[in-house]
């Protein structure tokens, strides 16, 4: 009989604000400009937040301890749903004895702690529970179908070792900077060498400087870096790679990180070629930031 996974119940990720930050502070404004291909200062000094975003969210898969695996989060959805339906049904269908026995709990907290803070914090409980209710059932409603984990498809295990998740990740946003500033698809700049062996190009060159200069002594060995580009978006893709946030390990991030949100959702609010064939563009993400860049243009520009 297969051991029933367990939720990680209280774990929380640790992590060293100095340590980070120095990794951070290695990473070359110029360097990455000539990696990236272009000699803009405004451009160079934006890409290096994407970057140092991206590098964040790898510091926190890699270096903050085993955080929890997706069978264990989706065991903790599932009883955190579980107990949300009991709650649900309790609401529904409590006795009215009961009912009024509790209410006369919350009023009588109430009473005696009156002109204070938790007074209206137990006057609002009776509200919210017993007097107009529909507004908690349709949060339990709307929490229980975004804990649903029915349509979850947990990775099956491989025989070796499983591949590095926050590489992969990490492999991904850098594709994503490197073609939005060079204007040139990441893959379609890399080959396999046949003289010396591995997987070589202007996009490999690029990962790996940001990589090995953020953790020059990876603990991570099974591949190098042109493996992993190889494999996340190279010649050899594994789709087995291609991991969602349900259906794979979800990394821990920073209080107010969200590594999926707007680095890089821009949205081109001006465009404008140039005679030396270069294309200066105003882009905004959410939060009204814009930013101004100046890229080759591409062929079919």
């Amino acid at each position: 009989m297969p051991r029933r996974v367990k939720p990680r119940w209280g774990w929380k990720p640790t992590y060293d604000k100095e340590d980070l930050d120095r990794r951070l502070g290695t990473i070359d404004e110029n360097k990455l400009g000539q990696a990236l291909l272009f000699d803009d200062t405004n451009s160079a000094r934006t890409a290096i937040a994407e970057v140092k975003q991206s590098l964040t969210g790898f510091y926190w898969a890699n270096f903050c301890g085993a955080y929890p695996t997706a069978a264990e989060i989706k065991a903790a959805r599932d009883e955190f749903a579980n107990a949300a339906e009991s709650f649900k049904f309790c609401l529904e269908n409590l006795d009215w004895r009961t009912q009024e026995n509790v209410r006369r709990r919350l009023q009588r907290g109430a009473l005696e702690n009156d002109g204070t803070d938790l007074a209206e914090d137990l006057r609002e409980v009776d509200t919210v529970l017993f007097e107009d209710p529909s507004k908690i059932l349709r949060m339990i409603e709307l929490l229980g179908k975004a804990l649903d984990t029915s349509r979850v498809n947990l990775p099956k295990k491989a025989s070796g070792k499983p591949p590095n998740i926050g590489m992969i990740r990490l492999i991904r946003n850098l594709a994503l900077i490197f073609e939005r500033y060079t204007g040139k698809n990441a893959a379609d700049t890399c080959s396999a060498d046949a003289i010396n062996g591995g997987y070589r190009g202007p996009f490999v060159d690029f990962a790996e400087y940001v990589i090995n200069t953020f953790d020059p002594k990876p603990a991570e060995s099974q591949w190098s870096v042109g493996d992993y580009v190889r494999r996340v978006i190279g010649d050899r893709a594994d789709p087995r790679w291609q991991i969602s946030p349900d259906e794979g390990e979800v990394m821990p991030f920073p209080q107010n990180y969200d590594p999926m949100l707007p680095v890089f959702e821009y949205t081109v609010t001006e465009y404008k070629g140039l005679a030396d064939g270069t294309v200066q563009q105003t882009e905004t993400r959410p939060g009204s930031i814009t930013r101004s860049i100046l890229r080759p243009r591409t062929a079919d520009e």
